[in-house]
């Protein structure tokens, strides 16, 4: 596998990056767009502005990502297109867009509004939405996974 376009499931988005075409994951926690190696070799390896300090991308869960340098490059999907900043960094995992980007592209859009369906749930079970919310005569167990790291988020 040359890139790491297909190892995360996922939203992804066909894009012409610089006018390739790139299939680069949506991630909509990430506040920055984000090209491999592999990705930046794509399209056409343009000029990376280095910044005098050390940069790191940190990753959910922890870590660092070392970052080559940036470049804005030009984006289009569909009829929409914009100018964009990418973070080229270290190795071929995959490239993603974050969701500044995805939102202004229209790939994804942020619905905040859930008052009709909750008044049709509160209307529909109205017994549910009475008095204190305590569960009686019945004792849950919550499965964890010890398996598995824990993060904050």
């Amino acid at each position: 596998m040359k890139s790491g376009e297909n190892r995360v499931k996922g939203p992804y988005a066909e894009v012409s990056v610089n006018k390739h075409k790139l299939k680069l994951l949506v991630d909509s926690g990430s506040s920055v767009n984000i090209l491999d190696e592999a990705d930046y070799i794509k399209v056409g390896r343009p000029k990376l502005r280095r910044r005098k300090e050390h940069c790191e991308l940190v990753p959910y869960g922890g870590g660092k990502i070392p970052v080559l340098g940036t470049c804005d490059l030009t984006l289009e999907r569909e009829k929409s297109y914009d100018i964009v900043r990418f973070y080229v960094v270290k190795g071929v995992n995959g490239s993603l867009l974050g969701y500044p980007t995805a939102d202004s592209l229209q790939i994804i859009k942020l619905v905040n509004n859930v008052n009709d369906i909750k008044k049709k749930v509160e209307d529909d079970f109205p017994q549910l939405f009475q008095g204190i919310g305590k569960l009686s005569n019945h004792q849950v167990k919550i499965h964890i996974d010890t398996t598995v790291k824990p993060v904050a988020q």
